[in-house]
């Protein structure tokens, strides 16, 4: 971390305190100095005054390290007045976990405000140590309750807009998540929903809208409104009504055991939805693609995925959805919920919606097996689902289930499913997931009379639900992928994937291997798609100054050839960028991309061209913004969730925050740590790398630890610095000795003379006057001021000499 220094611990060795320490809590004994020796040393007999009674830190600004009753904290900024005591303001109190009676308090002896408390300064280490009564702890710094509260309205986004110019005509398509919600009382209420244009149609699907507390006596999280159940057999299904669900802190993102593998011919646009939400969106490269972390997912529900190409080919298939694999020393959980079935936005229910009860529980048989039930009842629907999850040692992990259905004119009806994953110490890996459907299997809406009432568009970009054929069931599914990486060999790794639809049967693999060979990086895949047929695809990867130079080469089954090469890098600022040009047959193809996270969002662009046929260009935004209590406005590259806390650093941009994701503050000086895990306490962290040289900061940590739901506002001062190294002679132009004093005009001490005849001044100190005082008595030193103080140098230089 660059800060910029400190004279305390220089100046009280100089004089040679830096060994003592001080108690301003009770009575110090004076220590006696050889006021003679020191003048003959030529120290004034002022600075053995000002350090006979304790070890004192110089007047000014300084950091130092504190502790509380023994427990470290973090490097805090502490002003110490003209007797070099320190000044205790509402700020540093609020960093050191103490309470405080003023928020508007600028500076007071600790003692005054709790009495019976020991401050010692210990300037030769920068270190100040405070024991204090346990009545002057905050709760959370005694460990007790978490932060609750704070209020705070939320937009989240993410929108993609792609336009094509063919010769036959122009297509412009726009697609945008939106979340809108706010924060009140530790009350989460978010309303989410789907748009998207294409041509001259829109459309709108409303998501959800509800509102969530947690019940933390329950430790459980209640949802009521417009809502998806939470369940591990049949999560994801639409009603309005409420539910009640063991708090499991925010699932991370799933983890397919089969990643969603392939090869784009282009700059491809790939999409994974359930029940027609977007829950992960992004532009692939030319070349293989492999996806295996995705958005928090609906457990139970199957997953569609969606590539487009820029030339407007596409391809849809569906992957079952991520179980709900164990954790370690997982906690038993339950799920409760019962509404009315709501039809998505756009979708007609012939007849009345059902009212249903969901009901579910999970808990660890032992350390390393974790079964779940799930119960579903409706008119005319039954349904029930168990699943059980087990680990094979530490990193094999596998998943059974199974699921059983009754409905009217369908009778009953099994599925099951089989998902799991295993790495070995020798570098073998697998992965698997099965997926069996009887005929008679039905979900809950198959049982609907479901019709969807808005004309759409169905190529070559569309949504799922609106162009899916209700006939195309899914029978069987099948995927699996074994690996083997060595320092030696390389890697290699073999994917399956077999699906029946209906009376349709598809299937591919896919066969890789890579290796290093010097600085050159070969990758060979070999894939066959039905319907697509075979292609062999051949990169090589060469670093190039900042970034890397890749070549490939694809030949298909109907022997046409694809070749193409790109550069693809990071700028110091990091946008990260790919330039790509490719040839098949007489077709020529030129592209460009680049993305960049920043503190307002995370932000991509493209643009291609297909020599004598089409032209492509898309952007894509995403984050979020929170406008929290006291008008505090900050933006975000992720989205925010439904714990987070701002950040404020007033007039200073640019600064990095890391501990709970990572955020960069705007030009307002704020910045959002999206999403803050509750319950946990978590640090985050000034990132040193982009702390300037000429700002003084009051903390470079916060220590959070926040409920669920709850908002937390933090400022942290910044105080701009400007530091002037003198170089002062004496009226005979020799350099000052070390250890001569310095004084304002008023009379007070300042500091003293360091080597080579160095004197530094600090804010408010440069410009006015300052005094020596030598062997020959006191004169006054007359230097410069620059006219600019360069942000980017810890202080600048000039020359003093007294008159």
């Amino acid at each position: 971390m660059r800060q910029p220094p400190s004279l305390a611990p220089v100046a009280a060795l100089v004089i040679g305190a830096g060994g003592m320490s001080s108690a301003t809590g009770v009575a110090a004994q004076e220590v006696q100095f050889d006021l003679k020796q020191l003048e003959r040393n030529g120290v004034s007999a002022d600075v053995a005054r000002f350090f006979a009674r304790r070890a004192g830190f110089l007047p000014g600004v300084h950091q130092v390290d504190a502790s509380v009753n023994g427990m470290r904290r973090e490097p805090l900024q502490v002003r110490f007045d003209a007797q070099g005591e320190p000044c205790f303001s509402a700020e540093v109190l609020a960093q050191l976990g103490l309470k405080q009676d003023d928020p508007e308090q600028i500076c007071a002896p600790l003692q005054q405000i709790h009495p019976g408390t020991r401050v010692e300064l210990r300037p030769g280490s920068a270190r100040m140590d405070l024991v204090v009564p346990a009545t002057a702890l905050r709760d959370s710094s005694a460990g007790g309750a978490f932060q609750r509260g704070g209020s705070a309205l939320v937009l989240n986004y993410d929108v993609f807009s792609q336009r094509v110019q063919r010769r036959t005509g122009n297509d412009h398509s726009l697609s945008a998540r939106m979340e809108l919600g706010f924060n009140t009382a530790n009350w989460a209420v978010r309303s989410r929903g789907d748009y998207a244009r294409r041509r001259s149609q829109s459309r709108y699907v409303q998501q959800e809208t509800y509102a969530q507390r947690a019940l933390e006596r329950a430790s459980a999280l209640f949802q009521a409104g417009q809502l998806s159940l939470a369940s591990e057999g049949f999560g994801g299904t639409p009603v309005v009504g409420a539910q009640l669900f063991s708090d499991d802190m925010q699932r991370q993102a799933s983890r397919l055991s089969v990643p969603i593998e392939g090869i784009a011919d282009s700059h491809a646009v790939v999409e994974v939805r359930q029940r027609g939400s977007v829950v992960h969106r992004s532009v692939v490269a030319p070349g293989v693609y492999s996806i295996s972390d995705i958005a928090v997912t609906s457990r139970g529900t199957d997953l569609d995925v969606e590539v487009r190409e820029e030339d407007g080919r596409t391809t849809r298939y569906r992957v079952p959805a991520p179980m709900d694999l164990p954790e370690a020393d997982a906690a038993p959980a339950f799920q409760l919920g019962v509404g009315r079935y709501r039809a998505r936005d756009g979708v007609h229910l012939q007849g009345n919606a059902p009212w249903l009860v969901h009901a579910g529980g999970a808990m660890q048989l032992h350390a390393d097996t974790r079964v779940s039930t799930s119960l579903l009842l409706a008119r005319g629907y039954q349904g029930l689902a168990a699943q059980s999850g087990f680990s094979l040692g530490s990193r094999s992990i596998w998943g059974v289930g199974a699921r059983f259905s009754h409905a009217a004119q369908w009778g009953f009806g099994h599925e099951l499913q089989l998902q799991g994953n295993a790495s070995f110490d020798n570098g073998l890996s697998l992965g698997a997931s099965w997926q069996r459907r009887s005929a008679a299997f039905a979900t809950l809406e198959d049982t609907l009379s479901l019709r969807d009432t808005r004309p759409w568009p169905c190529e070559p970009w569309t949504l799922p639900e609106a162009c899916a054929s209700r006939s195309e069931r899914l029978q069987q599914s099948l995927s699996a992928s074994v690996g083997w990486s060595s320092a030696t060999w390389g890697a290699f790794s073999y994917t399956f994937w077999q699906s029946h639809y209906g009376g349709d049967v598809g299937r591919g693999q896919t066969l890789s291997a890579s290796r290093r060979f010097g600085r050159v990086n070969v990758n060979l895949t070999l894939q066959h798609a039905q319907g697509r047929g075979s292609a062999a695809f051949v990169n090589l990867q060469v670093p190039l100054g900042r970034g890397s130079v890749s070549a490939r080469a694809y030949r298909y089954e109907d022997a046409s050839r694809n070749l193409g090469a790109s550069f693809q890098s990071r700028t110091a600022g990091g946008l990260a960028y790919n330039v790509d040009a490719s040839h098949s047959g007489s077709q020529q193809r030129l592209a460009v991309a680049a993305s960049q996270r920043t503190a307002y969002g995370a932000f991509n662009a493209g643009a291609s061209h297909i020599q004598g046929q089409a032209q492509t260009q898309y952007l894509a935004a995403s984050g979020g913004v929170a406008l929290a209590s006291g008008r505090t406005l900050a933006f975000s590259s992720s989205r925010i969730g439904d714990t987070f806390a701002v950040v404020r650093i007033p007039r200073v941009a640019g600064i990095g925050l890391s501990g709970a994701g990572s955020a960069t503050t705007s030009v307002l000086g704020t910045a959002v740590l999206p999403s803050i895990t509750p319950y946990r306490r978590t640090r985050l962290q000034l990132e040193g790398r982009t702390l300037p040289l000429n700002q003084r900061f009051a903390s470079t940590t916060l220590d959070l630890a926040l409920a669920r739901g709850a908002v937390a506002t933090h400022t942290i001062s910044a105080h701009p610095v400007r530091q002037l190294l003198l170089t002062v002679r004496t009226r005979g132009g020799e350099l000052a000795r070390v250890g001569t004093a310095l004084y304002s005009a008023e009379g007070d001490f300042i500091g003293t003379v360091i080597g080579q005849g160095n004197a530094i001044l600090d804010n408010e100190q440069i410009g006015k006057p300052v005094l020596l005082d030598d062997a020959s008595g006191r004169c006054e030193v007359h230097y410069s001021v620059p006219a600019r103080f360069d942000p980017a140098r810890p202080y600048e230089a000039s020359e003093g000499r007294c008159l």
